[in-house]
């Protein structure tokens, strides 16, 4: 009867256990997987990048090229910028200021002056320069000295270029900030200068300066 008993006993706890273990199998393997959406990277424009401030300054020379106005040479200045960067994109604000040599006759020197907005995109950054291409469209205002050919000039013209740079890495968040560019800064035609356009011309401006900010920039 004892035997009897105990066999009954085990006929019931034994399917009952087995069905408990198959139910709690699937259920810890459930909570031991980890979750999809930890291992998936988001999408880039699901990507929260922070907004950056910077603030930086150059020297500059540009070629005079063109034969442009009275026969502007060659001439240096230096800029000076605020920019905002999300990502991989800088959009900076500025001032430059260029003076350049008269190859006419006659003392004096030919002053370009105004404000510029130029957009950069990093290019594959590395550990401790960071390659980038650029534009810049500047608003530039000229003054022009009577020489012994042309009237003396002061209007208005739009310069623009285009052209690649880098930021080198010196100290947390302070980089040093090379770039070369092909810039067109002509004006309109003026009769004051014989109905020559004005501005420098067609030529290359090149730039060395530091940035203070953007020291994860396109990472």
């Amino acid at each position: 009867m004892r035997r009897a008993a105990r066999r009954s006993a085990l006929a019931r706890v034994l399917p009952a256990s087995t069905a408990a273990l198959l139910i709690a199998s699937p259920a810890a393997a459930q909570r031991d997987r980890p979750n999809s959406a930890d291992t998936v990277p988001p999408a880039p424009w699901e990507r929260r990048s922070p907004v950056r401030f910077a603030l930086g300054g150059a020297g500059l020379f540009q070629s005079g090229r063109g034969g442009t106005g009275p026969a502007v040479g060659d001439g240096g200045g230096f800029d000076a910028f605020a920019a905002l960067q999300v990502s991989a994109l800088s959009v900076g604000v500025g001032y430059q200021r260029t003076e350049h040599r008269l190859r006419a006759s006659g003392p004096g020197r030919a002053l370009y002056h105004g404000v510029f907005v130029e957009p950069r995109v990093s290019v594959a950054p590395f550990r401790n320069f960071t390659p980038y291409v650029a534009g810049r469209a500047a608003f530039l205002r000229q003054r022009v000295p009577a020489t012994g050919q042309f009237a003396a000039d002061n209007r208005s013209f739009t310069a623009l270029g285009a052209g690649v740079g880098t930021l080198v890495w010196l100290a947390p968040s302070v980089q040093l900030d090379l770039a070369g560019m092909f810039v067109d800064a002509r004006g309109g035609r003026s009769a004051s200068l014989d109905a020559r356009t004005t501005g420098p011309g067609r030529g290359a401006l090149f730039r060395a300066g530091l940035v203070v900010g953007l020291d994860r920039w396109g990472r």
